[in-house]
């Protein structure tokens, strides 16, 4: 995991513009934990619609 600094990208899971905390995991970024933590449980699920509830 590492911390990106780009605002210019949005979060792979909400779609919200990334900020200075981003967080990159598997070539993915994410804005908060809790997208990423969605991304991480879509991909043991078949079921890809969900969007993170935190956002």
């Amino acid at each position: 995991m590492s911390l990106l600094g780009s605002s210019e990208e949005e979060c792979y899971v909400c779609g919200k513009e990334l900020g200075d905390d981003a967080i990159e995991e598997d070539g993915k970024k994410f804005c908060c934990e809790d997208c990423k933590q969605q991304y991480e449980d879509e991909e043991k699920s078949d079921d890809k619609e969900e969007i993170c509830q935190f956002c």
